[in-house]
């Protein structure tokens, strides 16, 4: 689907409608955002595992016959996982709705 902005006969261009458009891109940023946001917060928790299991001492015990540093890396691997899957949900909930909103746009 495209939003088809083409040259009247007046030398003027013709859009469709604006309230319409205005919402796919408000969607459009939204969308950027979350997943920006969440990929910066994941990185960061990552990294941050990564800084404590190699400069500190905080995650050097034992739990349940395991260092604690590999359940906490499991964890952070888990956590990444199921952010990318809710994400991955909304994000298919977010394209329908800009699939409808495109589609009443080349309808008009």
């Amino acid at each position: 689907m495209s939003l088809d902005i083409s040259t009247a006969a007046g030398g003027g261009t013709t859009r469709p409608d604006d309230a319409g458009l205005d919402a796919v891109l408000a969607l459009a940023r939204q969308r950027r955002r979350l997943s920006l946001g969440s990929a910066a917060v994941l990185l960061a928790v990552f990294m941050g595992h990564i800084v404590l299991t190699t400069s500190t001492t905080v995650l050097s015990g034992r739990l349940g016959g395991l260092g604690i540093a590999y359940w906490v890396g499991f964890a952070v691997f888990a956590a990444i996982l199921v952010v990318a899957q809710i994400y991955t949900r909304w994000a298919r909930r977010m394209d329908a709705v800009v699939d409808a909103h495109l589609a009443a746009l080349e309808g008009r």
